[in-house]
């Protein structure tokens, strides 16, 4: 079994002495199991555990399980994972016999002069769903990096895709791959879906008499945000889209409750915004490649068509005719199109028909995890988190006011596809 234990910092004795943190706290997720010893790197004596039933086992520092989902070896089995054979562990008593250690940013900090035996085939896994740019900034990632074997991401470039933010799960008997970020993973569902609407199939044809829960919302669109800022201009978008288009805005930024202030994110999108909204701006606050969040899945979860706004390829991670892309857009271009659909039940339902083949889920996975840690015994070691981090994410932030900029009029044309002018109403 792999055991995946969160820590920091190592010592001076390569490999084995690590620094960890001095206040461990009493909450840490410790992922562990029994662990037998690995000789690194031989396929053969990998094979011959996997067929005595060893388990990985894994520790995580710092609570990060609601965002990968299913923790324990019956519910990745249960979930679908096509390596199911992982143990996960709160007990901090386990970290020296984890076959993994799963290390969050803060909690590299945090345990910094704590000492403990790392056994040689121990992988630290530097666990990050952020970009390097953060909500605001640059965000720097001032670790160790040669106590890092494998990163864990959003990011493809990552050693592991567990993302933290959602997929799909295939209603057509196929598992879940391994990285479950990727539509392309369940063919057969994204062959037979794409039939469908090359066939011209409506969401009546598709999902019968529950079609039309999903298009009889009495209003068209809906945002919750709480970061007024952020690097992608997308509070400068979201202006001039409210000039032609009613839009309901929750959050701090506003100070206008869903339901009121200290109600979830949950409890929002069940009362309110799943059967009000037609359509809800998936924005992200920051232009990063493959960086696409829960606000992408949440509306997909609960029956909204999500309108996105990041760096992302969506193709690659959403069904086709799943959302709209506001970057192909000029805002009064994509309020006309909102209003065109919300007004349209036929147009607009066929935005749902992929509920028939897939399930969405506002969370990552571990199945990526569980997988290499059973078969990859080869090692390595980073060298610098910040640098590959920042090359790999690939982000842009626009550098000029989109829209009405007399010094640059084409401002807007940096971040989204269009043939209309900068100005307010495009002309």
């Amino acid at each position: 079994m792999v055991h995946v234990s969160l820590e920091c910092k190592d010592d001076a004795a390569k490999y084995l002495e690590w620094k960890i943190f001095n206040d461990l706290k009493r909450n840490f997720p410790i992922y562990t199991s029994q662990i037998v010893p690995i000789p690194m790197g031989v396929d053969k004596d990998m094979m011959e555990l996997r067929d005595e039933g060893w388990m990985p086992s894994l520790v995580p520092c710092g609570r990060i399980e609601p965002k990968f989902g299913p923790t324990t070896s019956e519910e990745l089995r249960e979930y679908g994972c096509p390596t199911w054979k992982c143990h996960f562990t709160y007990k901090k008593s386990e970290i020296t016999t984890a076959d993994a250690v799963l290390v969050i940013l803060d909690h590299f900090k945090s345990l910094e002069h704590h000492r403990y035996h790392r056994p040689a085939e121990q992988r630290w896994v530097f666990v990050d769903v952020e970009p390097p740019t953060g909500a605001n900034g640059n965000r720097k990632i001032n670790i160790n990096s040669d106590l890092v074997n494998w990163t864990m991401s959003y990011h493809s470039h990552s050693d592991i895709l567990g993302g933290g933010y959602g997929h799909f799960r295939s209603l057509k008997g196929e598992p879940l791959p391994f990285q479950v970020h990727f539509i392309s993973g369940q063919p057969h569902a994204l062959s037979q879906y794409v039939s469908e609407l090359e066939r011209g199939s409506s969401a009546e044809d598709v999902l019968g008499p529950s079609w039309k829960a999903f298009v009889s919302k009495p209003k068209p669109l809906a945002w919750m945000v709480s970061n007024c800022k952020g690097l992608s201009s997308r509070m400068q978008y979201v202006d001039e889209l409210a000039k032609h288009i009613p839009i309901d805005i929750y959050g701090g930024c506003t100070k206008t409750w869903c339901i009121h202030r200290k109600s979830s994110r949950d409890l929002c999108w069940q009362n309110v915004l799943s059967w009000q909204y037609s359509f809800y701006l998936a924005f992200e606050n920051s232009l990063c490649q493959d960086y696409i969040t829960e606000k992408s899945y949440f509306p997909l979860v609960y029956g909204v068509i999500p309108v996105v706004y990041g760096g992302a390829n969506y193709t690659q991670f959403l069904p086709p005719h799943s959302y709209i892309n506001a970057r192909h857009y000029h805002p009064k271009e994509l309020a006309d199109l909102l209003l065109k659909l919300h007004n349209d039940p036929v147009a607009l339902g066929r935005y749902h028909i992929w509920r028939a083949f897939w399930k969405a889920e506002h969370f990552g996975s571990f199945c990526h995890l569980c997988q290499k840690l059973h078969v990859d015994f080869t090692y390595k070691n980073h060298e610098d988190i910040n640098a590959f981090q920042i090359a790999s994410s690939r982000c842009y932030n626009p550098k000029h006011q989109l829209f009405n900029n007399k010094q640059h009029p084409d401002a807007c044309k940096e971040v989204i596809n269009t043939n209309m002018s900068c100005t307010s109403d495009g002309s």
